[in-house]
């Protein structure tokens, strides 16, 4: 494995990067196997990897834990209780670190029940406020089963005070050095990026990435709309990131490689396309892959507080991440925990 550099961003920007330096390409690990041989790096300012099961923290007086340790660590393989939000959830505690946790509630909620400084990132999918109902057909267990999601507020002020709050809690939760991908569109980004701008500060603003997904017709009105916007945000001065590697588009440079830009050229999953579980606006697989490898380090925790179909969870799992995922809508966990444990057997770790 390749050794662990520390490189100072632009002067003009407060934060400074952890990034790693790459292995000569004839010596490279591959990604295969970098999902499976454990990796410790020490990065400034943090302890050495520590493989323990991500722990809920209990609020005084609330919730029953016959599965926790004296010390308040969930064993694996048993199933506490705890209350959140004034309701009962069962959370299955996993055998293994790589096996993502499915949390059904508010994440304003849940994530009020976790340790602060938790998390290395954080991928948050909101609800864009269209108006309207997103809805799905199920390919999984219950095929044919409808999926669906309320995605209409009030006003736009009802939809920033729901996205506002939930922004505080997600900035509790993050390590010093973590970050947070916010994924909106054309309706609120702007709106969006002062709230984040007030929470973690405008010297933490760190891209605004475009997801270039392609598909979808044009308009005889205006340009066509064929992008989405990833807010991407440092917790504190110092952030984990490895610069990603996508194929090279010139003709020069047909077959090689080169490091990505703040513009991901993926295209959005199609109607045929195996990884598609039916859940409303699924994001490729090969977007969550490349975002989770670039800004979480091999032995950080990711969170997903709208995890919806868990593309997130898997990208997690399959990089050797550590991953919670939370969302209020019990079919979106079913749907998740039914993609994840067929991830694991094909991965072998079921």
């Amino acid at each position: 494995m390749s050794s662990t550099t520390a490189q100072i961003c632009d002067p003009s920007r407060s934060s400074s990067v952890i990034s790693r330096s790459r292995a000569p390409r004839s010596t490279r690990t591959s990604r295969t196997e970098e999902c499976v041989i454990p990796t410790t790096r020490l990065i400034r300012g943090r302890k050495p990897a520590d493989p323990r099961t991500p722990r809920l923290r209990k609020r005084q007086g609330k919730g029953t834990d016959p599965a926790a340790s004296p010390r308040g660590l969930l064993v694996p393989g048993t199933t506490v209780t705890t209350e959140i939000g004034g309701v009962g959830h069962h959370v299955l505690v996993t055998t293994t670190p790589s096996i993502p946790q499915c949390i059904e509630g508010d994440c304003l909620d849940v994530l009020a029940s976790l340790d602060e400084g938790a998390a290395s990132l954080i991928y948050a999918d909101p609800p864009f406020s269209t108006g309207g109902v997103r809805r799905g057909t199920s390919r999984g267990v219950e095929a044919g089963r409808e999926l669906a999601y309320e995605d209409r507020f009030e006003s736009p002020d009802a939809y920033l005070d729901f996205l506002g709050s939930r922004i505080e809690a997600m900035h509790r939760v993050l390590a010093s050095d973590g970050a947070i991908l916010i994924h909106v569109d054309w309706r609120t980004s702007h709106r969006v990026r002062c709230i984040l701008d007030d929470v973690f500060g405008p010297d933490r603003f760190v891209n605004h990435i475009i997801w270039h997904y392609g598909l979808g017709g044009s308009s005889p009105t205006r340009f066509a709309r064929k992008h989405d916007d990833i807010l991407y945000y440092a917790r504190g001065e110092e952030r984990w990131f490895d610069p990603p590697l996508v194929p090279a588009t010139s003709r020069r440079l047909a077959g090689s490689l080169k490091k990505a830009t703040d513009v991901l050229d993926i295209p959005a999953i199609n109607n045929m396309a195996r990884e598609r579980t039916g859940w409303p606006d699924q994001k490729p697989l090969a977007l969550l892959d490349l975002l989770v490898r670039a800004c979480c380090p091999p032995d950080g925790l990711v969170i997903d507080p709208f995890c919806g179909s868990g593309t997130t969870l898997e990208a997690a799992m399959r990089s050797g991440r550590r991953a919670i995922g939370i969302d209020r809508s019990s079919a979106a966990i079913e749907v998740a925990r039914d993609r994840l444990e067929t991830c694991g057997l094909e991965s072998g770790q079921g």
